[in-house]
């Protein structure tokens, strides 16, 4: 019944605030069919299934929510910047054009969207305006660290200095991001540091123990330098 109902959307929402996503979505699931555009309670349903959906990163059913519910995403800005990931991941730069349009002037994450301008630069074959657009401005502290580690990728090749370069400002300004280690890691192992690529791969597992993928890493380096037992 609608009371019923009303109480569990208000368990969701408690849910969600806790940061109890998995819960969230068992009791989204229940009420499946109550989830629409039309009916006040099937809005609420979409904005908790939508918020539910960013928070476990359900990108794929995200993107059909979007396709269905543009709307619904207007307040929504990380499930947004997922959707908008996507579409540059799978080479969509008009549908994301659109979406990012919808956002120009109210983004609360400006560095996010300014990155993901920058590959679509990318992937329409434009390297250079995307190296002198990520170049074009900075964001404070932890928020610049994405912005300075594609750029960082992107001038590895040819100039590895000015890419370590990048890596150490980024490190600064966020020293616990697992994901700035594992590229100092490569960076160290690929200029034939290997004892320094090592405490690279090993802190990078120490800020994230459970990232597996981090793990993986360092067994596949272990691996290169046949070192097998530490692989194991």
């Amino acid at each position: 019944n609608k009371e019923e109902e009303t109480k569990e959307i208000h368990r969701v929402q408690e849910l969600l605030n806790q940061d109890k996503a998995d819960e969230a979505m068992e009791i989204i699931q229940r009420y499946s069919d109550s989830v629409d555009n039309h009916s006040e309670i099937g809005k609420q349903w979409l904005e908790l299934l939508i918020r539910a959906s960013a928070a476990t990163y359900n990108t794929q059913q995200l993107v059909v929510l979007y396709e269905y519910y543009p709307k619904a995403f207007e307040g929504q800005e990380k499930a947004a910047l997922l959707v908008a990931n996507a579409y540059i991941a799978t080479g969509r730069p008009r549908d994301y054009q659109h979406l990012r349009d919808s956002w120009k002037g109210r983004e609360t994450k400006p560095e996010s969207w300014f990155v993901l301008d920058a590959d679509k630069l990318l992937q329409e074959g434009k390297s250079k305006e995307a190296v002198e657009l990520l170049k074009s401005r900075s964001f404070p502290g932890k928020s610049d660290t994405a912005r300075l580690i594609h750029l960082a990728l992107l001038s590895v090749m040819e100039n590895p200095q000015e890419s370590w370069e990048y890596l150490n400002q980024a490190y600064t300004k966020d020293p616990e991001n697992s994901e700035i280690l594992s590229y100092r890691a490569k960076f160290l192992e690929t200029m034939g540091k290997n004892s320094q690529a090592l405490l690279e791969y090993l802190a990078a597992i120490h800020v994230d123990p459970k990232n597996t993928y981090l793990k993986d890493q360092l067994a596949e380096y272990y691996l290169r330098q046949k070192e097998y037992s530490n692989a194991l």
